[in-house]
C-alpha cells in the first residue's frame, strides 16, 4: 500500500482516513495518475481552449491512517482529517483545515484562513493574510499570518473568526474551555468572553475583553483598552489611549496592573471588594494637570517641582490606600497626561 501522495491541482482537496481511492469531479479538466514504487502522483491540468483556461474540481482522497501528503494547488482549499504523517505544500489562496492529525506540517496559503484543531503536530502553517485558529493542539507547532489575527486556545471549540460589518481588521474569538492566546500585527481585538483567561496583543488598535476569568493580559501599541467584568488578575497596557477595567468578585490574591503612555485610567471596584491601591499619574508642561479621583478614601500627594528623570519634565500625582490583610486585590496604575478614576458602582 502506498504511504505518500503528491498532488498538483487547481482546486479543493479533501484528504481523510480510509482505504486509498481517488474521487474526481471533472469539468473540462483531465487528471493524470502516476503510480511509482513508493508514491502516487495526481496531476490536474486545465484544458486550453482559445487561449482560455477554466476548471472546477474537487478531489476527495481516502488514505490509510498513516500517510504522507505533498500538495501544490493554484488556489483551492485543503482539508486533512484523521491522518498521521508529513504534510507539505502550498495553495495560492485557499483555506487550510487540519483536524485530528498527527505528525509534521509545513503548509502555506497565499491568503486563506487556517484552522488546526485536536491534533498532535510539529511544524508550521502560514497564511499571507487570513485568520489563523489553533485549538487544542499539542507539540512544537506554530501558526502565523502576514496581516491577520493568530488565535490559540486550549479548549475544544472556537468560533467567530471575523465579525462582518465591524471592520476588516477586527477579529472576535470565543472559547468554551481553555485560555485564549491571540496576536495581531495591527487592528482591533474584540473578545466577548474569556472564561479561562486570555493573552492578546496588537500592534495598534482598540482592545475589548468582556466577561473573563483567569489571567487577562492584553496590550496594544496604541488604542483604548476595556476589560470586564473580570474575576481574575488583569494586566492591561497601551502606548497611548484610555484604559477601563471593571472588577467583579472572584479570586483572592489577584492583581491588577494598568499602564498607559498617555490617557485616562478608570478602575471600577465592587463595594464589597477590599483592595489596596498604588496609583501614579503625571503631566507635562504642555498638558493640563492630571488628577486622581476616587470614591474610596486615598492619600493623594502632588509634587511641587518638575521632575526630568523619565525624560520630558513632568509633575507627579500619587495616591495609595491599604485594606491590610483583608485586601483580596491589589491595584497598581501608572499613566501620563491622564486622570486616574476609582469608582464604586
Amino acid at each position: 500500500m502506498d504511504r505518500n501522495a503528491s498532488l498538483e491541482i487547481g482546486c479543493a482537496a479533501f484528504i481523510a482516513t480510509r482505504s486509498l481511492r481517488l474521487l474526481i469531479s471533472e469539468r473540462e479538466c483531465p487528471s493524470q495518475i502516476s503510480t511509482g514504487a513508493k508514491a502516487r502522483r495526481y496531476t490536474q491540468m486545465p484544458r486550453r481552449e482559445k487561449n482560455n483556461f477554466s476548471s472546477s474540481n474537487r478531489f476527495t482522497i481516502h488514505v490509510p491512517r498513516r500517510f504522507d501528503v505533498h500538495i501544490e494547488s493554484a488556489g483551492g482549499d485543503l482539508s486533512i482529517t484523521g491522518v498521521s504523517g508529513r504534510f507539505i505544500g502550498t495553495t495560492g489562496g485557499g483555506n487550510i483545515d487540519l483536524r485530528n492529525v498527527s505528525g509534521k506540517a509545513k503548509l502555506s496559503t497565499g491568503g486563506g484562513d487556517v484552522n488546526v484543531s485536536d491534533s498532535q503536530l510539529d511544524g508550521r502553517v502560514t497564511t499571507g493574510g487570513g485568520t489563523v485558529k489553533v485549538v487544542n493542539v499539542k507539540g512544537d507547532f506554530h501558526g502565523s499570518s502576514g496581516s491577520g489575527p493568530v488565535i490559540e486556545s486550549d479548549g475544544p471549540t472556537m468560533v467567530n473568526g471575523g465579525v462582518p460589518g465591524r471592520g476588516d481588521a477586527q477579529a472576535r474569538a470565543m472559547a468554551e474551555v481553555g485560555a485564549i492566546r491571540m496576536h495581531k500585527s495591527g487592528g482591533p481585538i474584540d473578545v466577548g468572553d474569556a472564561p479561562d483567561g486570555i493573552t492578546a496583543t496588537t500592534g495598534g488598535g482598540d482592545v475589548h475583553v468582556g466577561r473573563s476569568g483567569g489571567l487577562v493580559d492584553v496590550s496594544t501599541g496604541g488604542g483604548d483598552v476595556t476589560v470586564g467584568p473580570a474575576t481574575g488578575s488583569v494586566r492591561a497596557g497601551t502606548g497611548a489611549g484610555d484604559v477601563r477595567v471593571r472588577l467583579a468578585p472572584g479570586d483572592a490574591g489577584r492583581t491588577v496592573v494598568v499602564t498607559s503612555g498617555t490617557g485616562m485610567v478608570i478602575i471600577e471596584v465592587p463595594r464589597d471588594l477590599a483592595a489596596d491601591f498604588d496609583l501614579e499619574t503625571s503631566y507635562t508642561k504642555e498638558s493640563n494637570p492630571s488628577r486622581i479621583r476616587s470614591d474610596i478614601p486615598v492619600d493623594i500627594q502632588v509634587a511641587d517641582d518638575w521632575d526630568s528623570r523619565e525624560g520630558t519634565p513632568r509633575k507627579y500625582v500619587r495616591a495609595t490606600a491599604s485594606s491590610g490583610a483583608d485586601a483580596s486585590v491589589r491595584v497598581r496604575v501608572k499613566t501620563v497626561n491622564g486622570d486616574i478614576v476609582i469608582k464604586r458602582p
